[in-house]
């Protein structure tokens, strides 16, 4: 009644990052949203895998919730794994296809990010501004002048 799961790390290097794999091969045991390493110091031959899957699982520790590849930690390691994948496939393709040195890849990332930032900032100054209260106009009735009340 154990389902088992083949990962190529080279291939799927996100899942890696996520699942903090230091070394190959890496075995995990996934339970009831929990995840436990198998120790690395054990062998790794068809009894001793059986024997944790089936029952030694419960005296390994879980993975604390915030170190957990399947809640929000994973995700977000995920997340930042594929981010860090493509940066590195951007810098490969500048540097081999292109044949400009890194330099240039970082002034380009450096001045596109901070036009983003510009760009974003002034769209919510925009939002902002837009969402405010209007003033409201009072009289002051001791020198019958209009002031502007905020």
């Amino acid at each position: 009644n154990i389902k088992v799961a083949r990962l190529d790390g080279t291939k799927y290097q996100h899942h890696t990052i996520r699942f903090f794999v230091s070394g190959f091969p890496s075995i995990f045991h996934l339970n009831d949203g929990e995840v436990r390493s198998f120790p690395t110091s054990s062998n790794r031959d068809f009894e001793t895998l059986k024997t944790f899957a089936e029952n030694d699982w419960k005296e390994t520790s879980a993975y604390p919730w915030y170190m957990n590849p399947l809640g929000y930690a994973g995700t977000v390691m995920s997340f930042l794994g594929k981010g860090v994948l493509l940066a590195d496939q951007v810098n490969e393709y500048w540097t081999k296809h292109l044949e400009q040195p890194t330099w240039r890849l970082i002034v380009v990332t450096f001045v596109i990010s901070s036009t983003i930032s510009v760009v974003i900032a002034l769209i919510l100054r925009i939002l902002i501004s837009k969402c405010r209260r209007p003033s409201v106009q009072k009289t002051d009735h001791n020198s019958k002048k209009r002031r502007k009340v905020d």
